[in-house]
């Protein structure tokens, strides 16, 4: 159990800033700087679709990062014990917290954050059906996805700094396009972009190294995410992801009881207060 609670979160902790940036703008190059082709001016000659993503039944107008914090109480953080000399590391700060956003056409803001594991919150999809052969297979993969419903029943637990876009940033647009798609950019041209995407989300001096990691992992992604539409391997995934919670040994053992003093908790907090710390919560 430790074993694989030790992978989840090192498969999720990992400087946040860089994965997040990386995921949409992986997302920006292999779906939003590419167009449709009829089949005599594709160089198959076939028809080349555009794919786009969409929230139930309503198209994704905008993505990006948000840059903020996490609700996450000390006893909930990870640390690290270093046996040597007995010393004790902080892990992930969630005062400087990062996850994705989506909004749709229809107006709907969706959050989705994948490194809430190393703050106990051990939410998970089943990762098997979605593997790619360019990315080290998972059984389980940390993910939270907050929309409208959960809006309605859990207290507040992200708070908001700043979000920039991703998808309608035209110098990044244009970095995509021309670093990864062959069209006479090159690696410096990528970098600036990006460099400046962060530092502007952040309000930081970001190091070169974690500028040229965020490039490294694009790369990445892209190849993934290009070779799953390629081979349409989207097509075969289920309807919705199947979730799961990662549990300590003994952790429901008085599940019910829990369960009572939850209902009691949600009920206090509909009907006034929207976050955690204002609220007793049950121990």
């Amino acid at each position: 159990m430790c074993g694989a609670r030790c992978s989840a979160v090192s498969d999720g902790r990992g400087p946040s800033c860089l994965i997040t940036t990386a995921t949409c703008l992986a997302l920006l190059s292999e779906m939003y700087t590419t167009t449709a082709l009829s089949a005599t001016d594709s160089l198959d000659g076939t028809v080349q679709k555009r794919i786009r993503l969409t929230y139930k039944s309503s198209p994704i107008a905008d993505f990006g990062v948000t840059y903020g914090s996490f609700d996450a109480p000390n006893e909930d953080r990870l640390a690290y014990f270093d046996v040597s000399d007995g010393t004790f590391y902080p892990g992930q700060d969630p005062a400087d917290h990062y996850w994705i956003y989506f909004t749709t056409i229809k107006g709907d803001r969706i959050l989705f954050d994948c490194g809430l594991f190393t703050f106990n919150m051990c939410d998970m999809v089943v990762a098997q059906p979605y593997n790619s052969p360019e990315l080290p297979p998972l059984d389980f993969a940390p993910a939270f996805f907050r929309e409208r419903t959960l809006d309605r029943s859990l207290p507040d637990l992200h708070t908001e700094r700043r979000s920039m876009s991703v998808l309608r940033n035209d110098s990044l647009g244009r970095a995509m396009l021309q670093a990864l798609h062959g069209g006479g950019g090159d690696s410096i041209t990528i970098a600036r972009a990006v460099s400046t995407f962060m530092e502007g989300l952040t309000a930081r001096t970001v190091p070169m190294s974690d500028v040229a990691a965020t490039v490294g992992y694009t790369k990445l992604y892209c190849d993934a995410l290009a070779l799953n539409l390629e081979t349409e391997a989207w097509k075969k995934w289920p309807q919705s992801p199947q979730r799961v919670i990662e549990q300590d040994p003994g952790q429901l053992d008085d599940a019910y009881n829990e369960e009572e003093s939850w209902f009691e908790y949600m009920k206090k907090w509909r009907a006034g207060s929207r976050t955690r710390k204002s609220l007793l919560l049950p121990l």
